[in-house]
């Protein structure tokens, strides 16, 4: 985790002193499952970007619902169950390829990430980053990890998430 702190740090300081773009996203789906992500990017030429994303899984520390409410939520035919994250930490790096323009419009990603109990993966996906308001951006993603696909019988859906970015520096 230090390792993969040290290097957002960097990229963030380099992009200040260069000029360049860089981006801090937040994934806002992530929290309804339990896990809480910070990604930080930089933009390396153009089309390319490069960065890093730690998650922490806060899920079993939420304590469970009272009873009445379960009473209730099961009346109006809720699913009462919780999706706990399966890794506590999670790290991965990343390089995103845009066809457009740095950290605008659709990009394709590789990654190779990390969990304290998944152990490493590599990763590909694809995603869209929509500008809302000055440096406020939505993006949406579906990533899935290599392992995962092979092991499972059809196509993994847990890969989708959708968050919100800021993007600062100068775009060229």
């Amino acid at each position: 985790m230090c390792f993969c702190f040290i290097l957002m740090t960097a990229a963030c300081t380099a992009a200040f002193c260069q000029g360049k773009r860089f981006m801090a996203e937040m994934d806002i789906s992530g929290l309804a499952g339990g896990k809480a992500g910070l990604c930080l990017e930089y933009g390396i030429t153009g089309h390319w970007s490069a960065g890093g994303r730690m998650a922490v899984g806060f899920g079993q520390f939420i304590k469970d619902m009272a009873p009445l409410d379960a009473v209730h939520r099961q009346e109006f035919g809720d699913d009462l169950s919780r999706p706990a994250p399966a890794d506590f930490l999670t790290e991965s790096i990343h390089a995103r390829y845009w066809p457009v323009k740095v950290m605008k419009g659709p990009y394709a990603l590789a990654s190779v990430s990390h969990g304290n109990i998944s152990g490493t993966d590599f990763c590909l996906g694809c995603g869209h980053l929509m500008h809302i308001w000055r440096c406020l951006n939505l993006y949406i993603e579906y990533r899935v990890g290599m392992k995962e696909t092979i092991k499972a019988d059809n196509f993994p859906v847990k890969g989708l998430s959708a968050g919100i970015s800021l993007t600062f520096g100068k775009q060229k």
